[in-house]
């Protein structure tokens, strides 16, 4: 039992009064008994001060137990409730500031995540901006690439026609110098052919013609001696006696004959014999001059007019006419040469 000491009110209600501020009204009850016997002690009744059980437990375990409560007890348990109080300002002031920094953070996420949507919208115009750029660039460096493609083919249709045109030209003229000399070589083969086949035929008529004057000497030697035998058969005949008197006459004569027969046989067939090696030797020499100058033209064979003209320069003889004649020219200067 807690009684009030008798003391005057205004010392003794001080404190219980400030209790009773500092409690407030978190249990209505529990301060209306308190001030009751606050006012019972001032009046000196003497009633006892007792917690009732739904004492708020932040009053202390001694008090919510039922104990008698004293002034230090009562002004602990005010300053327990006091710091219980400051202790849920604080922690509301920390929630209120978590909820704060909470709703800045959501503030600034939000702003942020527009910030990035902004930005992203920014980088998509951009990227967009970006890849038409692009693609203007790309079509325009693939016009201007074909645009140079489309001249490097006409440079290079160009120029391979050129040098179709110019190999063909250059084909041309030695389809022509090869024609040229193509006939040149068979117009010499047709002289040679002639003059061989002239000659031939010159050394057949020589030789049928000497068979021929041989055998008209043969015949004419053979009838002259028929007719010089019958002749001397008549006379010897006709004269017996005269025939053996010049018989030794006509022997002398028959053989003087024979001999001159024989010497102009023989004569003759020196004289053909010289013929025919004159002849053999004309035709060697001229074999050999054609050997030569086939030899000498063999040398040139395969030279190009420009060439044979310069040739002809150096030693001095005309350059005119054709291949050929470029040619035989300077076989017949190396044959005088040689």
């Amino acid at each position: 039992m807690l009684r009030a000491p008798k003391m005057p009110a205004p010392v003794l209600l001080a404190p219980w009064v400030t209790l009773l501020v500092r409690l407030g009204t978190a249990n209505q009850e529990y301060v209306q008994r308190v001030a009751g016997a606050v006012l019972t002690g001032m009046r000196g009744t003497g009633a006892a001060l007792r917690v009732p059980p739904m004492a708020p437990k932040r009053i202390g375990p001694s008090i919510a137990k039922g104990a008698r409560p004293t002034v230090p007890a009562l002004t602990r348990v005010v300053e327990d409730a006091t710091a219980e109080r400051e202790q849920a300002k604080r922690e509301q002031a920390v929630a209120t500031a978590e909820q704060a920094r909470a709703r800045a953070t959501a503030e600034r996420a939000n702003a942020e995540k527009a910030a990035s949507e902004q930005a992203a919208k920014a980088g998509a115009a951009v990227a967009r901006e970006k890849v038409e750029r692009d693609k203007v660039e790309r079509e325009r460096a693939e016009a201007a690439n074909k645009a140079e493609r489309a001249e490097a083919d006409l440079a290079r249709a160009e120029g391979e026609k050129a040098v179709s045109e110019q190999a063909e030209k250059a084909r041309d003229a030695a389809a022509r110098e090869t024609v040229e000399r193509d006939r040149g070589e068979r117009e010499r083969a047709e002289a040679a052919n002639k003059a061989e086949r002239a000659e031939a035929e010159l050394a057949r008529a020589e030789a049928e013609q000497a068979a021929r004057e041989q055998a008209e000497k043969v015949r004419t030697a053979a009838a002259r001696e028929k007719a010089d035998q019958a002749h001397a058969d008549a006379e010897q005949a006709k004269v017996e006696q005269a025939k053996r008197d010049r018989a030794a006459k006509a022997k002398a004569t028959r053989e003087r004959t024979k001999a001159e027969r024989a010497a102009a046989a023989e004569r003759e067939a020196a004289e053909r014999i010289e013929a025919e090696q004159a002849r053999y030797a004309r035709n060697a020499k001229r074999r050999e001059a054609r050997r030569e100058r086939t030899s000498a033209r063999e040398r040139y064979d395969g030279m190009r007019k420009p060439d044979l003209a310069t040739e002809l320069s150096r030693r001095g003889l005309p350059k005119t006419g054709n291949v050929p004649d470029l040619v035989d020219r300077l076989a017949a200067d190396d044959l005088a040469r040689s």
